[in-house]
């Protein structure tokens, strides 16, 4: 049996999978850091340490990448199953999750943050997503009363705002390690919930959250 054999047998990832992730992670850094538009195929090639003839091995072109680097963020908002499956029954708790999840995040990875708030405005798939993902917990929460709200389409777009800029405020350092609970507290109360309630809702989140580490 070969070595790459042998690695994808035990579960680890082959080399090709190695360097298409280098360079989505970066993709994320360049994007995260000039911007959409910005940055080369020359400049994404050596953030990886490969050279450019790699690149096109493993994308046409550039807005390929860009595909891959905003497909690889948004998947950051899809919840682990265990984690939905305790908040399924209760949007609240699905809002709180988002958020200690998607703030976590960026104070742990700022690359992630970076371009995260980067490219949430200007990628229609990532901003469609997490607009999804807020409205249908908000939608789901008035449906049951759980919260109240006098516009649904305008309280998903002030928790989006709320969303993006405390993933800015993360990943620029201007906001503490634990601020998480701070920013879901603060979206829970935008849609209703008095304090007392909305903290409870956000411990049973972060319990859930450290209920399956490592994912997103």
């Amino acid at each position: 049996m070969t070595e790459g054999a042998e690695m994808a047998e035990r579960g680890y990832p082959s080399k090709r999978e190695r360097t298409r992730a280098a360079l989505v992670r970066a993709g994320m850094v360049v994007l995260g850091s000039r911007g959409i538009n910005a940055g080369t195929v020359g400049d994404i090639a050596a953030e990886a340490g490969v050279v450019p003839g790699t690149f096109y091995t493993y994308f046409p072109s550039r807005p390929d990448l860009v595909a891959a680097v905003v497909d690889e963020l948004a998947s950051s908002l899809h919840l682990g199953a265990e984690r939905v499956r305790a908040m399924e029954g209760d949007p609240a708790g699905r809002v709180a999750l988002a958020a200690l999840s998607l703030v976590g995040q960026a104070h742990e990875d700022q690359v992630f943050g970076s371009a995260f708030s980067r490219l949430a405005r200007r990628a229609p798939e990532l901003t469609e997503r997490l607009r999804t993902m807020i409205g249908d917990a908000v939608a789901d929460g008035v449906a049951l009363g759980r919260f109240e709200v006098p516009g649904e389409a305008d309280a998903t777009e002030a928790l989006f705002s709320v969303a993006i800029g405390a993933v800015l405020a993360a990943t620029e350092r201007r906001a503490d390690p634990d601020s998480g609970p701070r920013v879901a507290q603060l979206m829970l109360t935008m849609l209703g919930l008095d304090r007392g309630e909305a903290q409870r809702v956000i411990e049973v989140a972060a319990d859930a959250a450290k209920s399956t580490p490592g994912q997103a």
